[in-house]
């Protein structure tokens, strides 16, 4: 039988009807919400497998292929040296080919390879793959990163790989793509060859060969910047997002012409850390724009995931924050076609106590209400990494099984079901609006589902109290 939760918020006796709880807070003159995930939701999970053997193993990228399967790009580990995998699988998660490499050729010389970031993958139009990828390497007893874009055939051969350097360094460092009618633009970051992040932003357009066509870079302050994502606009522009450094780090979000010339720049953020982190950013059918990172400037505490709507001239139109008093983070974000939002968030990512290292897919509408939210969690660690809408109205979620770099760690693939359920009707709460201490008193909830489903309800109390799950029948408490 199908079961939908309601949970019911109340503060100091004074009753608040809400289906999460909510604080605001003022950032300037917008108004900031930070919306505490509660980790006993409804989740309809079709599969999950995990990937690897004895040592490290993560994926970092997920997205579904024409035939309906699935492209990933992760790491794997052997004999303390770690390795780019590529690996396509079909619609229930079978190897269908893989790729990888223990040795970068650059310049005409080959390189043993000591760690990589194999950090976004998508196929293309012409059937192929293109893969960002970072790879670290020891020149004259000196870490280097070299780093750039592969391009692979249906069937998992490489056609070419591109790098794009610069004089004294090892230049560009590819984040993210997208592709338009000839070719590809490209998101990252471009400094120094001893630095793993560089110090200025970057776009980079290339043809599809891999040639570059032009690149603009993106200088915020003397801290190190870079662009996670890049959307194009209805005027032949871009948006991008991603994270520059000041004080602190802060979103930073610019809206550019069709030769990335920056039209508009705006930074958000607060005292502390604040990242733009999502691979991907989206204009709105209003013309304005939506990103996604996490916070720790602001929300319930530790850091939150941050969901930031600007109109179409960059000014902030909303901003809200989702999580708990732990570090809750999020790497990826989805357009729906309702023209509202999912998010991937590892909910107390690197927590050592209670729940922890759990994966939420949670829905948005196009405020950034949430809608429901679906989990994969359980005693062990399980921290998402990448999101995708599949073409059965679903979500294939990609990550890992342990903490970064644990040899306990496998690479993991959850595929979540559809969600087309309505939620419920907004509950009735009856009882008295103040009260004394010591004093029994009862509150009456009630609700009904469009669908018909059984409703489960949940007290919160404000003060990090909470009511076991009730049943329909025993609303009272």
């Amino acid at each position: 039988m199908n079961r939908k939760i309601v949970s019911l918020y109340v503060l100091l006796m004074l009753v608040s009807i809400q289906s999460l709880y909510v604080v605001a807070l003022s950032y300037e003159e917008y108004s900031l919400t930070e919306t505490g995930l509660l980790l006993n939701q409804v989740y309809d999970v079709e599969w999950s497998r995990t990937y690897g053997g004895d040592e490290f193993d993560m994926f970092l990228c997920v997205q579904q292929t024409q035939d309906d399967g699935f492209i990933v790009s992760g790491t794997q580990e052997t004999a303390n040296s770690y390795y780019p995998l590529l690996l396509k699988l079909n619609s229930i998660g079978d190897e269908e080919w893989s790729w990888t490499i223990t040795e970068i050729n650059y310049d005409g010389t080959g390189y043993d390879i000591s760690d990589v970031y194999p950090i976004f993958c998508n196929q293309v139009r012409d059937g192929g793959y293109l893969l960002c990828l970072w790879i670290d390497v020891t020149i004259d007893d000196k870490l280097h990163t070299i780093a750039g874009l592969f391009k692979f055939n249906e069937q998992g051969q490489q056609v070419w790989s591109a790098f794009y350097p610069e004089d004294f360094n090892w230049g560009f460092r590819p984040i993210s793509f997208i592709e338009d009618e000839a070719g590809y633009l490209v998101t990252g970051t471009a400094g120094g060859s001893e630095s793993y992040m560089g110090d200025v932003a970057a776009l980079l357009k290339i043809d599809s060969s891999g040639n570059q066509v032009w690149y603009m870079e993106y200088d915020y302050g003397d801290g190190d910047d870079r662009m996670e994502a890049v959307c194009k606009t209805t005027d032949g522009g871009f948006f991008l997002s991603g994270w520059a450094k000041d004080l602190s780090y802060e979103y930073w979000m610019i809206k550019s012409d069709e030769n990335g010339k920056v039209e508009w720049s705006k930074t958000f953020g607060g005292l502390k850390d604040d990242y733009g982190h999502t691979k991907a950013c989206y204009q709105t059918s209003d013309g304005g724009y939506v990103s996604g990172g996490f916070t720790s400037s602001y929300g319930g505490g530790g850091s939150d995931v941050w969901i930031v709507k600007l109109n179409a001239e960059g000014i902030m139109m909303w901003n809200k924050t989702y999580g708990g008093t732990k570090n809750d983070v999020c790497w990826d974000i989805e357009s729906t076609n309702d023209e509202g939002f999912a998010f991937v968030a590892t909910v107390n990512y690197g927590g050592f106590s209670g729940d922890k290292d759990d994966i939420h897919l949670v829905k948005l509408d196009g405020e950034g209400n949430i809608e429901w939210v679906q989990a994969y969690d359980g005693a062990d660690v399980q921290i998402g990494t990448s999101l995708d809408t599949t073409n059965d109205g679903g979500y294939i979620v990609s990550g890992c099984t342990g903490r970064f770099y644990s040899s306990n760690s496998d690479g993991l693939l959850v595929k979540f079901s559809g969600c087309e359920n309505q939620r419920p009707m907004k509950p009735r709460i009856d009882g008295p609006s103040s009260g004394k201490p010591g004093i029994n008193y009862t509150f009456v909830a009630s609700s009904s589902d469009p669908d018909g489903s059984d409703l489960l309800y949940k007290w919160d109390w404000g003060d990090g109290n909470y009511s076991d799950w009730l049943s329909t029948a025993s609303t009272t408490y």
